[in-house]
């Protein structure tokens, strides 16, 4: 899981043009990330099974943060 989303995170840095680790690269990164890792029908299943971040997040196959900034970006 760590993994996977590590290398999303990556790719996002690669394709919006970071050149350095500012903290507004870092949060776009992770949006890029999760909005290629998480779709929204997946969500909508996931979150009406339950409402534990937690769960959700091991279910969506994804980190913590990433579910975060994916509620950031989409809620």
């Amino acid at each position: 899981m760590r993994e996977r989303t590590a290398l999303a995170h990556g790719i996002g840095h690669s394709e919006l043009g970071h050149c350095d680790d500012r903290c507004v690269n870092e949060r776009e990164a992770d949006n890029f990330a999760a909005d290629n890792m998480i779709s929204p029908k997946e969500f909508d299943y996931a979150i009406r099974r339950s409402s534990n971040l937690a769960t959700i997040s091991r279910e969506l196959q994804v980190t913590r943060r990433l579910l975060d900034a994916y509620l950031r970006w989409e809620y």
